[in-house]
């Protein structure tokens, strides 16, 4: 018994997997959000307030943003950017497509509204 040796092109990235990762990322970004008003006024929120304000300081907040961005990009973006395909495949892969470049974009959008009000607080200083 031979096997069929012929050259068989790999399958197109799955819309669905990457989907999956557009909503992890979401799910972790939110859960990080709410946090602190879960916790707020707890007996754990009040013993450990260094570890809160270490968690959400700016520094955490830019690295978390970068390693979700990073990651939607590395595993939801990149596969689904490739030549056209036909069909209702290629309709799916191009909707998650765009849902994770509106997350990409809403991130980034983020980002410079809060560049922009630090950057507005230090070159003028409210006079009250």
């Amino acid at each position: 018994m031979q096997l069929d040796r012929r050259y068989q092109p790999p399958a197109p990235p799955s819309a669905g997997r990457a989907l999956s990762v557009l909503i992890a990322v979401c799910a972790v970004l939110w859960v990080w959000l709410m946090l602190p008003w879960w916790l707020a006024g707890t007996d754990e929120w009040n013993k450990q307030q260094w570890l809160w304000e270490a968690l959400y300081s700016l520094w955490s907040s830019v690295l978390l943003s970068f390693i979700s961005s990073l990651a939607v990009f590395y595993w939801a973006i990149k596969p689904l950017w490739q030549p056209d395909i036909k069909g209702t495949e290629g309709a799916t892969r191009l909707i998650v497509l765009w849902l994770c470049l509106s997350f990409q974009a809403v991130l980034l959008l983020i980002w410079l509204c809060i560049l922009a009000i630090t950057l507005d607080n230090s070159v003028w200083p409210s006079s009250v």
